[in-house]
């Protein structure tokens, strides 16, 4: 009897052990979200304005580089230092690296405008979405020159200018026909460069206090009832309330995501004000000087903290937690897309915004692809002159194809659409140059040197 009443309790048991484990979403917390304020009042750019105005100004950044590429184009041999002439190879290696450098950043700069361009687009809407419900993102001072993205521009410029450096040695009769044709690829890049230090911040691209007061009466209300962060406290507070709705099942529009980050924003500044004054008790007695310093580098923050209209937050063990979890997360990709195109996002706002970005990003993908592009094929040229790819190279068969230069020669016969253009633009360059050289009684290289300028 003992063993079938065993047995009947086992079976029973075996359904309730089947079943699936059963997890209690998480409860967002209850916020009251601001109601998004008329966009006209201060003629809050659209989506669709902003999309345009990105690829225009892209457009236009470009094109002030660009002119360093047909420079090299114009008379790529005349312009490559010749490397190969080097007999030491530590020498070759430094110049045709210096070469690489020369043939390629123009490239590098346009890729880099794109970039750029696309983040200063999502920043500039996330800016306008916060500003609307009362949220003021302070951005505090960015200096581009602290940036390694910047620095390691910086230092690719200079390798690239060096090239011209080695040039003057393999030439030492160098004519000063080539120190002006030099300036049609120095002028350009240092124009981009002058543009990227000047406009780095994406301050100057946001709406400025005239045009915002221009209903003086309404403007200045909105911002007596509005709220300013740090942009970094609001990071922190958007990657909190990511961790906690990947653990909930709600949906949310604009007002409502704004309000539950700037929620966590407000945890996050309690959070590091609990660290700064619990590690400044530690030091009382012995370190007040180092605990003074911590206090100070807390209230010396990014932008001057304002605590006008913000709420007193407190945190309890479940809060230290998820501070500590946002410290600890890594991110891919940048916090300002996922919170844009976040999946639970949905209002006829967003989704308007999220359209015209997509369009806006298939341009630039489009843009990086070509990029790419035309980057192998500068550096294959570059190689071919330099004469590191040569028809004997095993990799020349291969390589060759990318080539804008197809007179080098090489084994294919029959010639790529690109080939066919370049050959016929070289053949149309030459004969402008021997009809033009016969008509004024100049040189080669002068005329050469006249159309690369």
């Amino acid at each position: 009897m003992a063993a079938a009443d065993d047995k009947a309790a086992m079976a029973a048991a075996e359904p309730a052990m089947a079943e699936p484990i059963k997890h209690t979403p998480l409860v967002m917390p209850k916020v009251t979200p601001e109601t998004t304020a008329d966009p006209e009042r201060f003629e809050c750019p659209e989506a669709w304005i902003l999309a345009l105005v990105t690829v225009a100004m892209s457009f236009m950044t470009s094109i002030t580089v660009v002119g360093s590429l047909f420079f090299l184009l114009a008379a790529p041999e005349k312009v490559s230092p010749h490397c190969y002439e080097q007999t030491m190879l530590v020498k070759r290696s430094l110049c045709t690296a210096s070469t690489l450098a020369f043939w390629t950043y123009p490239v590098v700069c346009c890729l880099f405008v794109v970039l750029v361009y696309a983040k200063n687009l999502v920043d500039q809407r996330t800016y306008y979405e916060f500003l609307l419900h009362k949220v003021v993102i302070g951005f505090g001072k960015v200096q581009a020159w602290k940036n390694p993205v910047v620095l390691a521009l910086l230092l690719y410029a200079m390798t690239a200018f060096s090239a011209l450096i080695w040039y003057h040695f393999s030439q030492p009769n160098a004519e000063v026909a080539h120190v002006y044709a030099s300036l049609a690829y120095i002028t350009p890049i240092i124009s981009f460069l002058a543009v990227i230090f000047t406009q780095w911040s994406i301050q100057g691209k946001l709406i400025t206090l005239p045009i915002f007061l221009q209903d003086y009466d309404w403007g200045v209300q909105h911002l007596q009832k509005s709220r300013c962060y740090p942009v970094s406290e609001l990071h922190r507070g958007y990657l909190a309330m990511e961790h906690e709705l990947d653990q909930s099942d709600d949906t949310m529009d604009t007002p409502q995501l704004i309000a539950w980050v700037e929620h966590y924003a407000n945890k996050v500044h309690a959070s590091d004000k609990s660290a700064v004054d619990v590690e400044a008790q530690a030091n009382a007695e012995g370190e007040v000087a180092a605990a003074e310093e911590k206090v100070e580098s807390f209230l010396k923050q990014e932008i001057k903290e304002s605590f006008l209209n913000k709420a007193e937050s407190t945190l309890n063990e479940a809060d230290k937690t998820l501070m500590g979890n946002v410290l600890a997360a890594k991110e891919w990709v940048y916090w300002e897309v996922r919170m844009l195109f976040h999946p639970r996002l949905q209002d006829e706002r967003s989704q308007s915004f999220r359209n015209w970005a997509l369009a806006y990003m298939v341009s630039v993908m489009l843009a990086i692809l070509l990029s790419v592009y035309i980057f192998v094929c500068c550096a294959v040229t570059c190689l071919e002159i330099e004469q590191v790819l040569t028809p004997t190279h095993p990799m020349f068969g291969y390589t060759h194809f990318f080539s804008l230069r197809p007179d080098l020669g090489g084994p294919a016969q029959v010639k790529s659409l690109k080939q066919v253009a370049a050959s016929v633009a070289m053949s149309a360059m030459q004969m402008g140059h021997h009809s033009f050289a016969s008509s004024r009684g100049l040189t080669p290289s002068h005329f050469t040197l006249g159309a690369a300028a």
